[in-house]
């Protein structure tokens, strides 16, 4: 229950020409993670098409990408083993018309941006009878501009009386386009400095006269008209060609998704013996398998290779992978603490204690029915929109998971919303919060005591195996602390024991505390935090309180009546139930995080190391494929 799974280091010897069918066997089985040997062999190699394999790969998942995904992918298509799998695909005429239209497409979205500040110009010089495509043909120096017309209108009356420049200018009302030609002479020049000085101001905008399209031998409202119809030209065909791989999508994106697992199996098994050693005629696998596995192990390759295989467990001073192996219901709690820091496979795993207290610590600061069953609401709805795989779907399980003592807690409360409902119809009166703080206060620092002495015990374990027996005596002698000096604060200020007893009580904690500190050697300041750590749990207590606090006030201020009217009725339930979730949101996010904390700081310090190597096995998930037999 508190170890991670057992695992065994193991050698396998098998004959070179069985190589395929070993790795596909393996690669089924789902249980080896590799290791490579450090045996004097010639290293091995990837299967010799592998190469090809990942240049399939890409380019299909390329096409993918390409192409609109369906909200759903249905279908199971039968897996192809690589050699037919490259055959198939090499016949496969889709995926290069996918990218030939995805190369089309970035063509008209290139023209289209052309086009686009081409008409732009051709517009806003229509009124004119400008031709663009002759203005860089003249000796003089010819720019267009465009900017905002009223930023601009004092300038451009300046420019019209200059001698050396000519100006033509068109304006829609809110923007106007200018072109100038001048003769380069210095009172152009100087003219022309006021024009620049707006240019840099970023009050107009010199015009890109080098556009392709702007290169047509017409005036300026004749190539606008043109560059429209080629604009809508453009649109049509690239609607054509989306809606010619949206058509391509609704036929073929599920078989080439299928393509592209078979491809990622396919190259897995090319890869796999890179970790392989080999002689002439046999090759060698290392690695780690949990213990339960290793008879069906053999069974399957004696199988597969006709009894020609060797198989032999190895005794290795390697750390051993971690691999933690929790019911469906519970694997979230596994994806968290490989996510903050798995545990060694040689260290005691806390993963049951933490799941068990988290539930009860965030229970006990929720503590409402109603709030329970509303975010029980709220996280069913997560895992249905979020990826099972990632870190959302899994903290929306735990927290699916925490609203059963939430709603649990609520009931032995009696707390509904901040409601206590035995005054309406409810015979249960429930542990009432308010009257009741000081039973909830020394329930929180009971139930920190408790975690801290399951704590301190793993790490006495922990030490001791590992051969540190003195900082493991420590953990003993923190033990004894913490139980003494719980029972020294209750006599001493609660009148729980004689005078003798809580004196001898009081001693015997003070000698644990020198004893804990001296044991413990580099880690003697662990004692220091016995006391804070236990009082630490009383946030608990906190949390949970001032959550039914905040309810209670918001039921008493903002609880809905008819007696002043239906518009006030209808005010009230509107702050009523946007207080309520706002209180809730703060019950629920304080629950996660400090059940989080507590377990992390004040029951993993004591403890825990942490680091442990992840079980990665050669392995492969079908989502789309049908499973294959193992050729024999």
């Amino acid at each position: 229950m508190f170890e991670t799974e057992p695992m065994q280091k193991l050698r396998i010897i098998f004959l070179a020409e069985d190589k395929p069918r070993v790795i596909k066997a393996l690669h089924k089985f789902g249980y080896l993670d590799f290791r490579k040997s450090k045996l004097s062999l010639v290293d091995d190699s990837p299967l010799a098409y592998a190469t090809q394999l990942y240049e399939l790969l890409v380019r299909v998942e390329g096409a993918l990408a390409i192409l609109p995904k369906p909200k759903k992918i249905e279908g199971r298509f039968e897996h192809l083993p690589a050699e037919k799998l490259v055959k198939v695909l090499g016949k496969e005429k889709v995926v290069q018309e996918i990218y030939d239209i995805a190369n089309r497409l970035s063509m008209l979205e290139e023209s289209k941006q052309e086009l686009e500040e081409a008409l732009y110009i051709a517009s806003g010089f229509s009124c004119t009878s400008i031709n663009l495509s002759r203005l860089r043909s003249t000796k003089a120096s010819i720019a267009c501009y465009a900017g905002e017309a009223k930023k601009l209108e004092p300038l451009l009356a300046s420019l019209h009386g200059t001698r050396g420049v000519a100006l033509q200018e068109c304006s829609n009302g809110k923007e106007v386009f200018f072109a100038i030609a001048s003769d380069k002479s210095e009172e152009a020049e100087k003219a022309l400095s006021s024009l620049y000085s707006a240019i840099r101001q970023g009050a107009a905008k010199e015009l890109n006269l080098d556009n392709k399209y702007l290169q047509e031998d017409m005036q300026a409202r004749q190539l606008a008209r043109k560059l429209k119809q080629a604009l809508e030209e453009n649109e049509e065909e690239r609607s054509m060609l989306k809606a010619k791989l949206e058509k391509i999508a609704k036929g073929h994106y599920a078989k080439l998704a299928a393509y592209a697992e078979m491809l990622h199996i396919e190259l897995d098994r090319a890869n796999a013996s890179s970790n392989f050693k080999k002689t002439e005629k046999t090759s060698i696998i290392e690695g780690w398998v949990p213990k339960k596995k290793l008879d069906k192990l053999e069974e399957m390759l004696k199988k597969e290779t006709k009894g020609k295989i060797a198989m032999e467990p190895i005794a290795s001073d390697e750390l051993a992978p971690t691999l933690l192996n929790r019911p469906k219901l519970l694997k979230p709690f596994d994806f968290a603490m490989v996510f903050f820091s798995p545990p060694r496979s040689d260290e005691i795993d806390p993963t049951w204690v933490f799941i068990f207290a988290f539930l009860i610590f965030y229970g006990f600061m929720v503590s409402d029915v109603g709030y329970g069953i509303l975010s029980l609401i709220l996280a069913t709805w997560v895992t249905k929109v979020t990826n099972p795989e990632g870190m959302t779907y899994n903290a929306a399980k735990v927290w699916q998971l925490g609203t059963i003592p939430a709603i649990l807690f609520g009931i032995l409360t009696n707390q509904y919303f901040g409601l206590q409902l035995d005054q309406y119809f409810l015979p249960f009166r429930g542990i009432d919060w308010v009257k009741n703080v000081t039973s909830f206060m020394l329930a929180s620092i009971l139930l920190g005591i408790a975690e801290l002495i399951i704590g301190l015990s793993f790490g006495f374990v922990n030490k001791y195996r590992h051969g540190e027996k003195l900082k493991a005596y420590s953990k003993l002698t923190s033990i004894g602390a913490i139980v003494l000096g719980a029972l020294f604060t209750y006599g001493a200020f609660f009148g729980g024991f004689e005078k003798g007893i809580n004196m001898l009580t009081g001693i015997s904690t003070l000698v644990l505390f020198v004893a804990t500190i001296v044991l413990g050697g580099s880690e003697g300041s662990e004692a220091m935090s016995l006391l804070t750590h236990t009082l630490s749990y009383t946030r608990l207590m906190g949390f949970g309180l001032t959550s039914v606090m905040i309810a209670y006030l918001i039921d008493l201020a903002f609880t809905p009546t008819l007696a002043h009217g239906i518009l006030v009725f209808v005010l009230l339930v509107i702050a009523f139930l946007v207080l309520h979730t706002l209180n809730m949101i703060v019950s629920i996010f304080e629950g996660i995080v400090q059940g989080v904390r507590l377990n992390i700081v004040e029951f993993f310090t004591k403890f825990y190391t942490g680091g442990g190597i992840v079980f990665k096995p050669f392995a492969y998930k079908r989502m789309l494929t049908k499973e294959e037999k193992v050729v024999k």
